[in-house]
């Protein structure tokens, strides 16, 4: 399987893919950080920690952050990292922007980091 393949197949819905998507909408907290790198995960558990969140209000804070109607548009592949390019919708409709750098992690495609804008 190529680099490529393997993005591919996390776009059509791997498991780390599914995973996201099914954590966000539950939401689980633990759920959505298996999704992420390791390193990813750890900073969001220490995000969590100092504001003094507890998994299910940072899976409902997650859940209420995440953009909906998610379409991915371009896609950047440089060895075992690579930039995803995406458009969505957040409350009220309005059009939101993201970019998520992915990470290849024991054999499987991981989110690094995202972000979201309103400005294209």
């Amino acid at each position: 399987m190529t680099v490529w393949d393997g993005l591919l197949r996390w776009l059509e819905g791997t498991p780390a893919a599914a995973l996201l998507l099914k954590a966000v909408a539950a939401p689980d907290f633990e759920g959505y950080k298996k999704s992420m790198t390791k390193e990813a995960a750890k900073g969001i558990d220490a995000e969590m920690k100092e504001s003094g969140l507890t998994a299910k209000q940072g899976a409902e804070m997650i859940k209420a952050m995440a953009p909906n109607e998610v379409k991915f548009t371009a896609l950047k592949v440089d060895g075992k990292k690579a930039t995803l390019q995406a458009t969505g919708k957040v409350m009220g409709g309005e059009a939101t922007y993201g970019t998520m750098n992915l990470q290849e992690e024991d054999g499987q495609w991981k989110v690094a980091d995202q972000s979201w804008t309103n400005k294209k």
